[in-house]
């Protein structure tokens, strides 16, 4: 916006150069503020600095012409045009879209190690050039990354505050942003939860101050963890021992559990799955905790042969390959030694 001391200086100057040395004429300056929406002020007589405009800023600007009058009393006899310029409350427009691969709608989440899009969708901007003021011209963004205090999921404690990057956009359409993981940083981000947050300012402009014209926030859960106890590698069990399994953070709408076979560990085989599969009540956050218990194992699962056999926590969630047909993620995995046949070692004598 161009300051009314660059117009009265304009107008000053082509005063000078156009004042009559006839007694009879006059000269006036006058500012008349048309708004672009279409009402048109009264015109101002300018004499000194800081000369007020006879209307507000127009919702879709204003502009504002600087005439020098040639008067011969009340008679106009010549009118120039010293300047011209428009300024106003511009007001770009943003939508912000956010994409992830969770399909649940009631807010957007994604998890840390998953990949999402940020798309700023952008309208109403002016191209640079003499009439069109900075806030017509480009917006700013900030995209800020929240980390929350260990434990918490809900946003109500927040360790710190980063600031990722902060930039202009000076051309309406899209500007699309893709993040192959969360920009969240922690020494063990795989255990904490935070917030994305990304924001569009209108400039500042005359009276109107910068402001907020559109802003989303994207909520960020860590990685499930599991552990098995009571298994022991070292021993040789002669039937299935009772242990547990432990599963800490478990993704809202996830499912967990444990899968036995026979064999050492390998990552693409599947097995039997032990009692029922677990469902995560939550829909909104990460479950903290859940204990499930194995101590009874049916008849036909027990081995029927010597060597190992291994346990799987597994767990599902709503990102592509994690379903509870595709196996889940593998959480945890212990193998044991099994011996259940019995051998007898006798010595063989005959009696006379």
């Amino acid at each position: 916006m161009r300051p009314v001391a660059f117009i009265l200086a304009v107008a000053t100057t082509a005063l000078l150069s156009l004042m009559s040395a006839s007694a009879q004429v006059t000269w006036q300056t006058r500012m008349i503020q048309t708004q672009i929406s279409g009402a048109t002020g009264l015109p101002e007589l300018v004499v000194h600095k800081g000369t007020k405009p006879s209307l507000p800023i127009g919702t879709n600007g204003s502009r504002f012409e600087l005439w020098g009058w040639q008067l011969n009393g009340s008679t106009i006899m010549e009118e120039n045009l010293l300047a011209t310029t428009e300024v106003g409350t511009y007001k770009p427009q943003a939508i912000i879209i956010i994409a992830t691969l969770d399909p649940y709608t009631g807010f957007l989440r994604s998890r840390v190690d998953q990949p999402f899009t940020v798309t700023y969708k952008i309208s109403g901007l002016k191209p640079s050039g003499p009439g069109n003021p900075i806030s017509s011209q480009k917006v700013r963004v900030e995209h800020y990354a929240d980390l929350y205090v260990a434990g918490c999921y809900d946003g109500t404690q927040v360790a710190s505050r980063t600031l990722v990057r902060s930039f202009e956009i000076t051309t309406n359409g899209d500007t699309p942003f893709t993040f192959p993981v969360t920009n969240i940083t922690a020494t063990d981000l795989a255990k904490r939860a935070g917030r994305e947050r990304f924001i569009v300012y209108g400039l500042a402009d005359g009276t109107t101050s910068e402001r907020i014209i559109a802003q989303a926030n994207l909520e960020i859960y860590p990685l499930p963890e599991g552990n098995l106890a009571n298994l022991d590698p070292l021993k040789i069990y002669r039937s299935l021992p009772p242990f547990t399994a432990t599963v800490l953070r478990s993704y809202p709408l996830s499912s967990t559990w444990v899968e036995l076979y026979q064999g050492n560990y390998s990552a693409t085989k599947r097995g039997t799955t032990l009692g029922t599969t677990r469902e995560t009540p939550s829909l909104l956050y990460p479950e903290p905790a859940a204990l499930l218990t194995f101590d009874t194992f049916p008849i036909a699962l027990q081995p029927t042969v010597n060597g190992s056999v291994t346990f799987v926590v597994r767990t599902s969630s709503p990102y592509p390959g994690e379903s509870i047909q595709d196996g889940g993620m593998i959480l945890s995995y212990a193998t044991i030694q099994m011996k259940t046949n019995l051998t007898l070692n006798t010595m063989l004598t005959t009696v006379e």
